[in-house]
């Protein structure tokens, strides 16, 4: 952290500590003031490359190697899977092996990302985004046909005498009972495609960096989290019960009050769809 009233560390040169890093060196990965350019590529002047700082974001930095520390990797060894700088070409460890121009890979795997973030924003997305909006517009139906049930109920116990309140009283307690399991599971349900949506906003917004990243490592290292994401949850069924009025019978008033039927919570394996 810069202290109080010190330059933003960002400006600094990390050899001088300078506050004017006009230049960078893309093979150290180095802020250097002009000063100190000559004394950092004084020792090998080919390896190092330096650019305008501002330009930084937009030379390319090869991945340092892992078996050569000083060493960047301007190839790909098929066999290995792997980064390998020019010593590594001509090791024992890699003798017949095939390689790659590295730039040619990092150029293949933007596109890549390119092409699965297009698909994450013009498909994925879009179809969390939509199921969405479905499922919370049938939590207001669902809110809607409870209170349409529980009106009717209240309807029928007006004609009843008070000596039937209790039993109306438990069968709503019941019926309340049913409304929260299935709000709940329904929220429950909604909360998890939300989180879904964020992953897949994540992923977006990983993939845009990388995309704009000029740095090799991170594009070869990338994951694809689309065919995870294409995996839609399965999708939500809630059916609401009704009120069956009954035949008075003050014989049978708990029996013939009414019965409730209609009620499921249950799920339906690729009830969602994405969306064309």
């Amino acid at each position: 952290m810069a202290h109080k009233g010190s330059k933003d560390d960002s400006t600094l040169c990390q050899i001088c500590n300078n506050d004017n890093a006009e230049m960078f060196c893309a093979f150290c990965e180095s802020k250097l003031c002009k000063i100190c350019v000559g004394s950092h590529i004084a020792e090998d002047p080919q390896k190092h490359k330096i650019v305008k700082h501002q330009d930084r974001k937009r030379t390319v930095v090869l991945p340092k190697c892992a078996s050569h520390l000083n060493e960047r990797c301007e190839n790909f060894c098929k066999e290995c899977d792997t980064p390998v700088c020019s010593y590594c070409v001509s090791s024992d460890s890699h003798e017949r092996h095939k390689f790659l121009n590295i730039l040619d890979i990092f150029k293949k795997k933007k596109e890549i990302i390119s092409n699965d973030t297009d698909e994450l924003e013009q498909v994925i997305m879009p179809s969390y985004e939509g199921i969405i909006k479905q499922v919370e517009s049938e939590e207001k139906k669902v809110e809607k046909e409870f209170e349409t049930l529980l009106d009717n109920m209240e309807k029928r116990r007006k004609v009843w005498h008070q000596e039937i309140d209790d039993i109306v009283d438990a069968m709503k307690k019941n019926v309340c009972d049913m409304k929260m399991k299935q709000i709940t599971a329904q929220k429950e349900h909604l909360q998890t495609l939300k989180t879904l949506l964020t992953e897949v906003q994540e992923s977006i917004l990983l993939n845009r960096n990388i995309i704009e990243s000029p740095n090799v490592s991170n594009s070869l290292t990338y994951t694809n989290k689309n065919p995870s994401l294409k995996r839609f949850p399965s999708k939500l069924e809630i059916s609401v019960p009704c009120f069956q009025p009954q035949e008075i019978k003050r014989e049978m008033i708990l029996q013939m009050f009414g019965i409730i039927t209609g009620f499921s919570i249950s799920e339906k394996e690729g009830g969602y769809m994405l969306k064309k």
